[in-house]
């Protein structure tokens, strides 16, 4: 039987393994495009092999900045269904700990964005010791990896540790110091004298606006217009704009898995500073909610920070409940997160 391999900590990274060998191996380096570069690759992939003899999905679980590794488990969970592969058999792995072993270092760091940098140290047997995320002074040289140099050294190396059934390739399929853009709206009930206000769907002349709301609110985590136009020619991605008098006050992006028994993915609620305590938040979730149930999905999942007691309060208000803690979720300022999820 075989393994298919994905991961998005440096670009986008899939391969197919048999026992302690390297079938196939695909890898872009072009990083913050995951978006669209991750999908064509494992469907060119799986052209390649005999997809009834895949029987496990191996999927990076970073540490990796939030969208690409988001996207990651997403398609990861999404072709084991269309695979007819039990959750049971996605299993995730640190590309920390694959780079430490293939590149016979103790100590890797990779860009974390926000002038912080994720590194792992390891003992001389490559045992982790530690992961955690830095500030960018301690960025060095010989340790920072900003692209795979050797893809089919890695492919290699994974086939080799997953043939040994080791347990740097048995972690759950959760994702490692996942930062997402916070989906928690800073708003109060509506007020009655807004003139005029619509929601509708985001098309392509919407880009420049969505991209002005992404550099306002999200800063150095903001998607860039390109990513944002790539995502909007998928169907998989659906935009949703609040107008006031026909101008835009705010956005809310979710993905949709490819399954519809799967969970959509809040990816991001905003409201410019202008237009926020109006009630405009809660117009848009409810929009969003209304809109995946009305497709035919019956889940929907998202994180927020486990000191903003405002916005627990405000998803609970439309059916939100926690399902999970994740430690160190968070960096600036460093906090938890609750990952909460509604039944539609």
């Amino acid at each position: 039987m075989s393994n298919l391999i994905i991961d998005t900590t440096l670009g986008s990274f899939v391969a197919v393994v048999q026992e302690d060998k390297v079938l196939s191996c695909k890898y872009s380096e072009t990083q913050n495009k995951q978006v669209e570069n991750l999908a064509p690759l494992v469907k060119e992939i799986l052209q390649e092999v005999e997809r009834a003899q895949i029987d496990r999905i191996f999927v990076g679980v970073g540490p990796a900045p939030f969208t690409g590794l988001r996207v990651g488990l997403a398609l990861a969970k999404g072709v084991a269904k269309g695979l007819n592969i039990e959750s049971k058999n996605i299993l995730g792995f640190s590309m920390h700990d694959i780079l430490a072993i293939s590149l016979s270092k103790t100590t890797i760091q990779t860009d974390a964005k926000r002038h912080q940098i994720y590194q792992s140290t390891y003992n001389q047997e490559f045992e982790r010791i530690s992961q955690d995320i830095v500030a960018i002074d301690n960025l060095d040289d010989n340790f920072m990896v900003n692209k795979l140099i050797f893809p089919d050294k890695i492919a290699q190396t994974l086939a080799k540790l997953i043939s040994q059934k080791s347990e740097i390739v048995n972690l759950p399929d959760l994702p490692l110091y996942l930062r997402p853009a916070d989906a928690i709206p800073n708003i109060k009930p509506a007020i009655k004298d807004l003139r005029s206000v619509e929601i509708v769907r985001g098309r392509m002349d919407d880009i420049p606006a969505i991209s002005h709301l992404e550099e306002v609110l999200f800063s150095r985590e903001k998607w860039s217009e390109n990513s944002i136009t790539e995502a909007m020619k998928r169907d998989d991605y659906v935009f949703f704009l609040i107008k006031v008098d026909g101008e835009i006050a705010g956005a809310t992006y979710i993905f949709l898995p490819m399954f519809k028994d799967d969970q959509v993915n809040l990816m991001s609620v905003g409201v410019l500073p202008e237009f926020q305590r109006q009630g405009l938040g809660h117009k848009l979730l409810k929009r969003t909610l209304d809109y995946a149930k009305e497709v035919g999905y019956s889940k929907m999942l998202l994180e927020v920070r486990t000191q903003n007691e405002k916005a627990k309060s405000l998803y609970k208000q439309y059916g939100f409940h926690k399902i999970a803690l994740v430690k160190k979720f968070y960096q600036a300022p460093p906090d938890d997160a609750l990952v909460m999820e509604v039944d539609l």
